[in-house]
C-alpha cells in the first residue's frame, strides 16, 4: 500500500485451505503501529467502533461504512472457522466463547466488542489471540492441548506426593553407628561360651563374630593364665561346667550375655563391673559368691594325689575328671599333682577307694572329695584336716551328688548336688508358670536301686535307680526374687519334680548387678527376722 494512503481503511482477502475467500478488515493505524503484511493477512484486527449507526454499504471508503459491514464480516469469519476446525482431529476443538455465539435468533445485528488498546507497541495477534476469541488460525493447525493429570482439588484418597532434598545432619545416622560397631571386639577379646543350648549358642556366636569378636574352636587356646584377651560368656547356673571352673581358676572374667548386648548398644566396650555372674556355691556360707576375677594361689605349698581306681564311673570319665582337677590345682598354685602312689599332702577322689583307704590308714593323710575345689569360690583354703568334704562310701544310698532326669520339657539329665538350689513343682502340677514354682535347697540325696559298678550317668541300668531329694522349702512371694535365708519346711520330692537350677546371692551383691536374670534370687539379710509360716496350702500354690 502506498504511503499516501496511511489514513484510509483497506480491505484484503486471502484464501483458506479449502479455497474459501476470507475478507478481513484492517482499521486505520499510524505509521509507528503498522503491522506486517503477513500478520494483517491472517489475524483479524478490529478497532473500537463508536456506535451502531447504519451507513450505506456502497461507500466503503467512508468511516461510517465500517459498522455496516460488521455482520457480513462476522458471518464470513464463522464459515472460515468452522471449515478450519473440521480439519482438526476430534477432541482437539475448544469450546466457543460468547463472542462466537452472536448468531442467535433474538439478535438481528451484533458487533464483536473490541479490546482496549494497551500501552506500548503490540501486534494485532496480542490484542485478539485465539485463546481469548476462540477463533482458530485458518492456516496453521492448533497444537494438541496438554491435559493435566492433577485434579483441581486434592483429596485424601489421591494425596499429592512431594519430593524434597534432605539436608546433611551434623550427627551421623544410626546405620553409621552400626557399621562402626562391626569392629567393636576386633583384636580386643577372645571369647568362650558355656552353659547355652545349641540354638542359643549359635545365635550368640553370630552376634559376637558379627562385631569383630573371635571365638576359637579349641577352648584350650583361650583358657589359660595370663591371657588378657580371654572372656567367658556363661549363664549363672553353669558354674560347675569345665570352662567355667577353668576360667575362675585362671582369673578370667565370666560375664553375662547382657554385657555383649550393652556394649553393642553403647558402641564401645563397657567395663565388666556389674555384669559378672556368681562364681559358684559356697558350702561354708551356703550361698553363691560374687568375687572379681583374680589369680588364685590358695593351693600354694601343697601337693595333691588323685585316686583313679573308682567304680562309679568309666575309665574315660575318671581320666577326664582327673585332667580337669589337675588343671585347676596347678592354676591355683599347687606345687605338684600325682596319680596313685606318691608322697603327697592331700588325696582327692569322688568315692572311697582302696587307694584312698591306703593313704588314710598308712600315711594318715587327709582324703577329701573333689568338692574341695569349692574353696576357690571363696578364694581361701580351709584347713584340710578339719571335718568336711568327706568321701562317700561305695554302695551307700545317701550320696553328695547324683545324676537324674528332671521334669522339664526336654527331660534333661542333670547332675544334682547337695547344698544347691533348685526350682521344683511342689504342688504336683498345680503351678503352671515357673515364677510360681518353689525354690528349694537340696539337703541330702537318696538313691535307691543304685548299681555298684559302671557309670550312673552312662549305663543303661541307671534308669532303674530312683533319685529322691530331701529339700528345704525357702519362703518367697510370687514374682519376687527375695528368698528366706533358712528353710521354712522340709519335705521329700522326686527328681522329676525339679524344673531347673537357680542361684541365690546376697542382697548387697544383687543390688550391684546391671542385668536381671530369671535364675538369680537374693537372700534376705541375716538381721531381718524370718516371717512366720502362714499356711501350708498357700505355699503349695505359690
Amino acid at each position: 500500500m502506498p504511503e499516501s494512503q496511511e489514513g484510509d481503511p483497506h480491505f484484503s482477502a486471502s484464501l483458506t485451505s479449502d479455497d474459501t475467500p476470507a475478507t478481513t478488515k484492517i482499521a486505520a493505524f499510524s505509521r509507528s503501529d503498522r503491522a506486517s503484511p503477513f500478520e494483517s493477512s491472517i489475524s483479524p484486527v478490529n478497532l473500537s467502533t463508536p456506535k451502531l449507526t447504519p451507513t450505506p454499504a456502497d461507500d466503503i471508503f467512508s468511516p461510517e461504512a465500517s459498522t455496516a459491514t460488521t455482520n457480513t464480516q462476522a458471518s464470513v469469519k464463522r464459515k472460515i472457522v468452522s471449515s478450519s476446525l473440521s480439519d482438526l482431529p476430534s477432541g482437539k476443538q475448544k469450546q466457543k466463547t460468547s463472542s462466537e455465539s452472536s448468531n442467535s435468533p433474538s439478535q438481528k445485528m451484533s458487533t464483536p466488542r473490541a479490546k482496549k488498546r494497551k500501552r506500548g507497541i503490540s501486534s494485532p495477534d496480542n490484542r485478539f489471540s485465539p485463546r481469548e476469541t476462540g477463533i482458530a488460525d485458518p492456516l496453521t493447525p492448533r497444537p494438541p492441548a496438554r491435559r493435566s493429570t492433577r485434579s483441581a482439588q486434592s483429596t485424601p484418597s489421591t494425596p499429592q506426593v512431594r519430593t524434597r532434598t534432605r539436608t546433611l545432619a551434623p550427627v551421623p545416622s544410626q546405620r553409621i553407628y552400626a557399621s562402626r560397631s562391626r569392629t567393636l571386639f576386633k583384636y580386643k577379646f577372645e571369647f568362650c561360651l558355656t552353659g547355652f543350648m545349641k540354638t542359643g549358642e549359635d545365635s550368640l556366636k553370630e552376634l559376637i563374630e558379627g562385631h569383630g569378636g573371635k571365638i576359637p574352636e579349641r577352648y584350650q587356646d583361650v583358657l589359660f593364665k595370663n591371657n588378657p584377651k580371654a572372656v567367658v560368656i556363661a549363664t549363672p547356673v553353669s558354674w560347675r561346667k569345665r570352662k567355667f571352673m577353668q576360667a575362675i581358676a585362671c582369673g578370667i572374667p565370666v560375664v553375662h550375655t547382657d554385657w555383649i548386648r550393652d556394649c553393642i548398644a553403647a558402641g564401645y566396650v563397657k567395663p565388666f563391673d556389674g555384669y559378672q555372674v556368681p562364681t559358684g556355691y559356697s558350702v561354708t556360707t551356703r550361698k553363691f559368691e560374687c568375687f572379681p576375677p583374680t589369680e588364685l594361689h590358695i593351693f600354694k605349698d601343697y601337693s595333691f594325689g588323685i585316686a583313679s581306681d573308682v567304680s562309679q564311673m568309666s575309665k574315660a570319665e575318671a581320666k577326664d575328671k582327673s585332667n580337669l582337677m589337675t588343671f585347676i590345682l596347678m592354676a591355683c598354685g599347687a606345687d605338684a599333682v600325682y596319680e596313685d602312689t606318691f608322697d603327697v599332702d592331700i588325696v582327692l577322689c569322688d568315692e572311697y577307694t582302696p587307694t584312698c583307704r591306703y593313704y588314710k590308714k598308712r600315711h594318715h593323710l587327709p582324703v577329701k572329695d573333689f568338692h574341695l575345689m569349692n574353696t576357690m569360690v571363696t578364694q581361701e583354703l580351709l584347713d584340710p584336716h578339719e571335718t568336711g568334704f568327706e568321701l562317700q562310701r561305695v554302695g551307700s544310698e545317701d550320696v553328695s551328688s547324683a545324676s537324674a532326669e528332671i521334669g522339664d520339657n526336654d527331660k534333661t539329665t542333670l547332675k544334682l548336688y547337695t547344698g544347691e538350689l533348685v526350682m521344683a513343682d511342689i504342688s504336683g502340677g498345680a503351678a503352671e508358670h515357673y515364677l510360681l514354682f518353689n525354690v528349694c535347697e537340696i539337703l541330702s540325696i537318696h538313691v535307691s536301686g543304685r548299681k555298684d559298678e559302671g557309670s550312673q550317668s552312662k549305663r543303661k541300668d541307671s534308669n532303674d535307680s530312683c533319685v529322691m531329694l530331701h529339700v528345704g522349702l525357702l519362703k518367697r512371694e510370687p514374682y519376687n526374687p527375695k528368698l528366706s535365708k533358712s528353710p521354712v519346711k522340709e519335705l521329700e520330692i522326686s527328681s522329676s519334680q525339679v524344673k531347673r537350677r537357680v542361684v541365690a546371692i546376697s542382697k548387697e551383691d544383687y543390688g550391684t548387678l546391671k542385668y536381671k536374670d530369671e535364675s538369680i534370687y537374693y537372700l534376705e539379710d541375716a538381721s531381718e527376722p524370718d516371717k512366720l509360716f502362714v499356711s501350708e496350702q498357700k505355699w503349695l500354690t505359690q
